[in-house]
């Protein structure tokens, strides 16, 4: 589960939380958000957009108090890539923004946002691993996309 604060109006909260549909296999990821400290939540537990499965959600907030969610979607053929969604309502409905440039087998996925004050400010990070190559020396790297542009991820192990 992770959960974001919008840092200009601490009402507004963000969170995305695995969920799970069939016992045995199926699993997606919800998006909820609260307008209220956390007094009250709304949202759904499978996020919109997803190709077959998910997990592993990320949220953040930019200044603008635009809503950001990062998880991980699968196809049919259980291939894993990063998807990224922004939400100009608080979380309420969802505008995908497509794939995130990522390694071969991306996984443990978190964002986060430039709140400022620099030259960067609102540009989204996504860190994640990158478990593709078990051949490699180490088996896995660290890399980061940031959503700006259709940019390669750097590699950052």
């Amino acid at each position: 589960m992770t959960i974001a604060i919008n840092p200009y109006n601490r009402l507004m909260l963000l969170a995305g939380a695995n969920t799970r549909f069939n016992i045995d296999t199926v699993t997606n990821h919800g998006t909820y958000y609260s307008n209220s400290a956390g007094t009250s939540w709304s949202g759904k537990d499978k996020s919109p957009g997803i190709t077959f499965y998910g997990s592993d959600p990320s949220v953040g907030i930019d200044k603008a108090g635009t809503a950001y969610y990062n998880a991980l979607d699968a196809n049919e053929l259980n291939a894993w890539q990063l998807k990224l969604w922004k939400s100009v309502n608080g979380g309420n409905s969802w505008i995908p923004l497509g794939w995130v440039p990522s390694a071969i087998d991306p996984d443990k996925n978190h964002i986060t946002i430039d709140v400022g004050p620099s030259q960067f400010v609102n540009r989204v990070y996504i860190g994640y691993t990158d478990f593709g190559d078990a051949n490699s020396s180490p088996p896995y790297d660290v890399w980061i996309s940031k959503y700006t542009s259709s940019a390669p991820p750097i590699s950052i192990s």
